[in-house]
């Protein structure tokens, strides 16, 4: 396993305009990650056909490798033509990353609505990235499905739509918190998809009493707090030797999604704890 970092673990510090594409590379080269995820949303671009064509020279004067660029998109809706936008907003992105040489495009599925019922929402996700799955494997793009949004959720879901597609560029990026949105332990899911794994996201997460005006918390049993990794209810004192035992050799990103710790203090505490935890 290789350490990386995503570029949404500064998402509020882009947003504040104190962060862009060369600056987030120089620190993460010089807090000692491997590699990078980069992004396509807008929050991360100031010029982004320019940068596009300076991301090479910026990798190579940072040692850093492109580990996956990412993209958002909801293939859950019956709308057509919205279904037609999500699929080439997908396209774009697959287009992108090929250009930038990144070997794992990370997508979403979707998100739950409660008008379409799960077992519809999945054949939705499955629909969507058909469409997209050839432009995938013509440019050599493994599109890595991560479970945010509820749709896939669980372990199981994530292999349904990825044994659905069938395809050795169709597979999992697999963000360890995620889970526990779906209402499933990560020690229990992790090991079920790793198999399957073609990135992974790293973060932390605390448990708190359910709050009444909260659907999700309520339905869950618990609400849930990013927190810095390591300080949360996610057990990496298992993970690690899960994700080792599995022979997985790619990259995993941190991924800080915290908001009691700023950002850039709370990458470097998670950095420093799962050093800790590794070397266990």
């Amino acid at each position: 396993m290789k350490l990386g970092i995503t570029e949404y673990s500064y998402h509020r510090t882009a947003r504040e305009g104190k962060i862009d594409i060369e600056t987030f590379l120089g620190t993460a080269a010089d807090l000692g990650f491997e590699g990078v995820d980069l992004l396509s949303y807008d929050i991360f671009w100031k010029d982004r056909e320019a940068e596009m064509e300076k991301i090479p020279q910026w990798l190579a004067q940072t040692g850093l490798t492109l580990a996956a660029y990412s993209t958002s998109d909801n293939m859950v809706t019956e709308d057509t033509e919205e279904r037609d936008r999500q699929v080439g907003r997908v396209t774009q992105a697959i287009v992108d990353a090929s250009r930038l040489k990144a070997p794992v495009l990370r997508v979403f599925g979707g998100s739950r609505s409660s008008d379409i019922s799960k077992e519809r929402s999945l054949e939705l996700v499955i629909e969507g990235f058909s469409k997209v799955l050839p432009v995938a494997e013509r440019e050599g793009i493994v599109l890595a499905i991560e479970n945010h949004g509820g749709v896939p959720g669980t372990s199981a879901e994530v292999l349904q739509v990825i044994k659905a597609l069938d395809s050795d560029y169709f597979k999992a990026c697999v963000d360890v918190g995620n889970f526990l949105g779906a209402g499933q332990e990560p020690t229990e899911a992790v090991p079920e998809v790793m198999p399957y794994a073609a990135h992974i996201h790293l973060k932390d997460m605390s448990k708190l009493p359910a709050q009444r005006d909260d659907a999700r918390s309520q339905r869950l049993g618990y609400a849930l707090e990013s927190t810095v990794l390591g300080e949360g209810d996610i057990d990496y004192s298992v993970i690690f030797p899960m994700i080792e035992e599995s022979g997985y050799a790619g990259f995993a990103a941190l991924e800080y999604e915290g908001k009691k710790v700023e950002e850039t203090e709370g990458v470097k505490k998670s950095l420093a704890n799962i050093r800790r935890l590794l070397e266990k």
